[in-house]
């Protein structure tokens, strides 16, 4: 087994403490014949709307507004929000305003326990770090609260929930960001709109999104789903084995690998939505991959990521939860990065944590368990990533 020196996981672009540089287990396996398994169809584990505005990416103030995306739903009672925005500011001679607004069928209704991450970049060299950054805020917190919003002034007349402004002159500048907020007493139905201003005017919310080109927009009513995974026939996969000493073959999953498998399938266009398109990066999404396994005395459980041969530069955010193991477990947390480079391929996340201190869980031989890995993408246009679990004699540190 060689120890692989790892390279520190980058800063934030804003400076802030956003990436929590956790204590890794640092470890480099050679994985031959590996077992692979895709996904089960995602299951829905919430119900808040997931809007997500990425297409057009590349935008520019044309002289009149422009709707980037928009959705009108039904809201009940209340309905909580996440808003996912990215898109790259090209330069003008003016300054350029994007926009998140919301309007409502009558007056009334408001906007609470709102609360938002922003990030910008200048150029388009570099997606890893800003979205790192935005996955690592969305997935371990915190967002900065924001005031509450409303009441709306009713059909025709939006609210501006959110604006910025990149200054003239600045070349392509990347605005990202990611809402959460819960829409309440509002008169449905609700349209919220993302737009690029110009002259000062919005446009209104009756205003046709522009064409999408290759990127994604739209929505979804939920943003967390859970995956399992299944054999080649469809069939729930077995649990994984491991037991005492050396070195287990390791079982592989596949992680949201484009349309086709179940994570990825989840954020396909949704019916009620008129202008989206389907989402296989899933986007905004935090998805819950549950892997089954079988204890034995002295096992160690380890669990990582690697990437597979996609190539390109890829971001994400990554916890380990496990609701069958020990309570007083720390949740590891890791920040995921590929450069791009081919070397980098299948070393991108060798990076095994040891999930039990005392090598039994604290159960007896054969208990059944599960560990649940949570991955938040942050950049690429397909999470071209595997899951690995395995099982190992020893860990360097």
């Amino acid at each position: 087994m060689a120890v692989v020196p790892p390279p520190p996981p980058p800063d934030c672009l804003t400076g802030s403490a956003c990436n929590l540089k956790p204590t890794y287990t640092y470890l480099h396996t050679v994985v031959n014949n590996v077992p692979f398994f895709t996904m089960l169809p995602g299951v829905p584990q919430n119900s808040q709307w997931l809007i997500v505005s990425n297409a057009p990416e590349t935008i520019r103030e044309k002289g009149i507004p422009l709707t980037l995306y928009k959705f009108t739903g039904e809201t009940g009672d209340a309905v909580s929000v996440r808003v996912y925005f990215w898109h790259l500011v090209r330069q003008n001679p003016t300054p350029s305003t994007v926009g998140l607004l919301i309007s409502s069928a009558l007056p009334g209704g408001e906007i609470v326990a709102y609360s938002r991450f922003v990030i910008t970049a200048s150029g388009t060299g570099d997606i890893v770090t800003p979205g790192m950054c935005l996955a690592e805020r969305q997935l371990y917190g915190p967002l900065e609260i924001q005031p509450d919003v409303g009441p709306f002034p009713g059909w025709g007349a939006e609210q501006v929930i959110w604006s910025h402004t990149v200054d003239a002159g600045s070349g392509q500048v990347l605005v990202a960001s990611t809402h959460e907020f819960l829409i309440r007493g509002a008169v449905s139905p609700v349209t919220i709109r993302t737009a690029i201003q110009s002259a000062g005017l919005w446009g209104n919310s009756t205003d046709t999104p522009a064409p999408p080109g290759a990127h994604v927009r739209g929505w979804w009513p939920y943003s967390k789903i859970l995956c399992l995974p299944k054999t080649g026939g469809g069939q729930a996969a077995p649990a994984y084995e491991f037991s005492t000493g050396g070195t287990g073959d390791p079982f592989q999953y596949a992680v949201c690998n484009g349309f086709g498998s179940g994570d990825s399938d989840a954020y396909a266009k949704q019916v009620a939505d008129t202008y989206g398109t389907g989402n296989k990066g899933c986007y905004g999404a935090n998805l819950v991959y549950r892997l089954p396994a079988e204890t034995a005395l002295g096992g160690n459980l380890y669990v990582g990521m690697r990437s597979r041969d996609a190539g390109g530069k890829y971001a994400a955010a990554a916890r380990i939860i496990a609701p069958t193991l020990l309570p007083e477990m720390d949740v590891p947390k890791y920040p995921c990065q590929h450069s791009g480079d081919p070397e980098d391929h299948h070393n991108f996340f060798d990076l095994m944590q040891a999930l039990s201190p005392d090598n039994s869980f604290g159960r007896p031989a054969g208990s059944s368990i599960y560990v649940d890995v949570e991955v938040v993408n942050g950049g690429a246009a397909a999470m071209p990533t595997n899951l690995l679990l395995s099982r190992m004699s020893a860990a360097t540190t």
